[in-house]
């Protein structure tokens, strides 16, 4: 060696939601297959060990993204704004969810695959059960009703049709809510 010093780059610098959005993009273009932690690193052009610092596995990363996506829900809703009913005011909910996993397709198996446990997550559910205490369920029947509804918009999200069907069943599922079990001859 001459003496000279090699000079070694500053490592770039990234935050958690630099990686949650460069996540997302590539969940967009081809699905949770294409958003490894080495693809993400990739594409932010970093070391693997810069998504680390945030992420411990592929999973925890996509749990991050549908948890700022129902975030973005949450943060848009305002309980009671235009709504005439408990019902306009959860038709209107899961519709805003709805839209929002449609806008990013490549997320919907990250959905479905489980809950992020967190604290958005929670905040729309509890919006959801609230909205069914106020038609009249009990606490219970609100959590089953919410487990449902989360169900059919799920279930809605991994079969995209039009937007005229999804709410044609959804209002379907709401008023069925509200009927008593044993008021129907059916049941």
């Amino acid at each position: 060696m001459t003496g000279t010093a090699v000079r070694r780059s500053e490592p770039r610098r990234v935050t958690e939601a630099q990686v949650v959005d460069a996540a997302m993009w590539l969940l967009d273009m081809g699905g949770p297959a294409a958003a490894s932690i080495r693809r993400i690193a990739a594409a932010m052009d970093v070391a693997p060990q810069a998504v680390y610092t945030y992420f411990p596995d592929t999973a925890s990363v996509g749990r991050a993204v549908v948890e700022r996506l129902i975030g973005e829900v949450v943060a848009a809703t305002e309980p009671g704004t235009d709504a005439k009913s408990w019902q306009d005011d959860l038709e209107a909910l899961a519709l805003r969810v709805s839209r929002r996993f449609a806008d990013h397709p490549g997320t919907v198996p990250l959905v479905v695959a489980g809950s992020t446990g967190g604290p958005n997550e929670r905040r729309l559910a509890g919006r959801v059960r609230e909205l069914l205490t106020a038609a009249g369920l009990d606490a219970a029947d609100a959590d089953w009703g919410t487990y449902l509804i989360g169900v059919y918009v799920l279930g809605a999200a991994t079969r995209p049709d039009s937007e005229a069907r999804f709410v044609w069943g959804l209002r379907r599922l709401l008023a069925g809510l509200c009927v008593p079990l044993g008021a129907n001859p059916y049941w």
